[in-house]
């Protein structure tokens, strides 16, 4: 659950979020609004120069779809 992690590295840090403060983290990344607000990636993409034309930064959000990507190798 996002909200406990987020309060537990909250606390870690020795810091305190209100609840709507963490709702709103919590939403700020959630996978559909960073690919909604993919224009901010596409800065990042150029600084790490690895940019290429109609390239996705976030794929599926899905657990092993690395498999799809990458060998074990």
């Amino acid at each position: 659950e996002p909200n406990k992690s987020i309060k537990k590295l909250a606390t870690f840090l020795n810091r305190s979020y209100s609840d709507e403060q963490i709702q709103s983290l919590i939403e700020f990344t959630s996978l559909k609004n960073m690919r909604e607000n993919n224009k901010n990636m596409v800065q990042i993409k150029i600084d790490v120069n690895i940019y290429e034309k109609d390239m996705e930064f976030f794929r599926q959000g899905k657990i092993g779809d690395w498999h799809n990507y990458f060998s074990h190798e």
